[in-house]
């Protein structure tokens, strides 16, 4: 081998030499962090030569026992291992270093750290390879949610109850209401039933019997004009037929005004108009609505429920009792029934008059005078 040869070669070398160098020492820094000191003396790495055939060779050289392992850091045991992260480093340029604390290798055991350690420099094993740590945290997570159901149904309870309450609240106005609106409706009822019983006395009062007028009848004589039940008129007309002859001798007058009533002739047939009385429609219609609607309001007779909230405890509204007479206009009252009768007889009595004025007889007019107990 000449000089140049030999020359070339060994160049190689020591700038192969050079490279390792400085893997080895930025190896070793990432190893050794934290307070423990830099060793002073590095493992020597395995070293390249090159034959004089051109092929590298790798000398490993004798190893001189195992150095000595930091206080508070894992170490690196053998050469395969650091060629190994020479391996490593050379693929992943990119990767992350170890941390400084030395995390030992995934493929050997973690050792258990030392009484004196810090809690950073523990590692702790993963949820797959610790069965009683994954098992506690799923009881954690289902407590949890155990608790957080427990929270959810406990607003929605208060919020039920705040609804519940604001109904209660709702019915309780109402019912207030409700019992006003009663009171009122009751006081314009006993109002509208007193003015009907006024109005009944002061404009529909017959002069003959002082009571309701029952069928109402007008006197048909100029001047006069006044209404009698249909029956008291009949009563006060025959009362004046003489028994003996059966026929008026003196005249008949209006039992208000004293107005002469029309004197019936004697000559038969008579003529229709002369019938002393006609029936008053328009009274009879005024007064048969004024009935009815007293009727209907003095038979609604309500009773309503206090809003005091003792048990049992009820008042009786203002109802029809209240007006002087105004329960014996109801539909089974005895005014009612007592007008309703006397309507009837004297419809019956008039209409029998109408249809046989123009051929009675003065026995007729006795018998009649004796029907009627005049």
């Amino acid at each position: 081998m000449s000089m140049t040869t030999r020359a070339s070669a060994a160049g190689m070398a020591k700038s192969t030499r050079s490279q390792i160098a400085q893997k080895n020492t930025r190896i070793g820094r990432a190893v050794a962090g934290g307070t423990n000191k830099r060793r002073k003396t590095m493992l020597p790495l395995e070293s390249e030569e090159t034959t004089r055939s051109g092929r590298r060779v790798v000398k490993t050289p004798k190893s001189r026992g195992p150095l000595p392992v930091p206080a508070r850091s894992p170490s690196i045991d053998s050469q395969h291992e650091v060629s190994l992260l020479l391996e490593e480093d050379a693929s992943k340029p990119n990767a992350s270093r170890r941390s400084k604390e030395g995390a030992v290798p995934p493929s050997k055991p973690s050792r258990t750290p030392k009484a004196g350690s810090s809690s950073s420099e523990r590692t702790l094993q993963p949820d797959h390879q610790n069965p009683s740590l994954k098992r506690k945290r799923s009881e954690s997570d289902e407590l949890e949610l155990a608790h957080r159901k427990i929270k959810d149904l406990e607003q929605l309870l208060q919020e039920s109850e705040k609804i519940r309450k604001s109904r209660d609240a709702l019915l309780s106005d109402m019912d207030s209401q409700l019992l006003h609106l009663k009171h009122d409706t009751m006081s314009r009822r006993s109002e509208k039933i007193q003015e009907i019983i006024k109005e009944l006395d002061d404009q529909f009062a017959c002069a003959l019997c002082f009571d309701v007028l029952a069928h109402p009848q007008t006197i048909a004589t100029a001047g006069c004009g006044h209404s009698f039940c249909g029956l008291c008129i009949l009563k006060w007309f025959f009362s004046k037929v003489h028994r003996e002859c059966g026929f008026w001798h003196t005249s008949v007058d209006c039992p208000i005004c004293r107005k002469t009533m029309v004197y019936p002739p004697d000559d038969v047939p008579r003529s229709i108009y002369t019938l002393p009385f006609t029936t008053n429609r328009l009274a009879e219609s005024a007064l048969t609505n004024a009935i009815e609607t007293l009727t209907s309001l003095a038979s609604s007779s309500e009773v309503g429920v206090s809003s005091g909230k003792g048990k049992g405890k009820r008042k009786q509204l203002e109802s029809d009792d209240e007006v002087p007479g105004a329960a014996t206009w109801r539909k089974d009252g005895v005014s009612r029934l007592d007008w309703n009768a006397r309507v009837q007889r004297g419809r019956t009595e008039i209409q029998y008059l109408v249809d046989n004025w123009k051929h009675l007889t003065p026995n007729d007019f006795v018998a009649l005078k004796d029907k009627y107990g005049v």
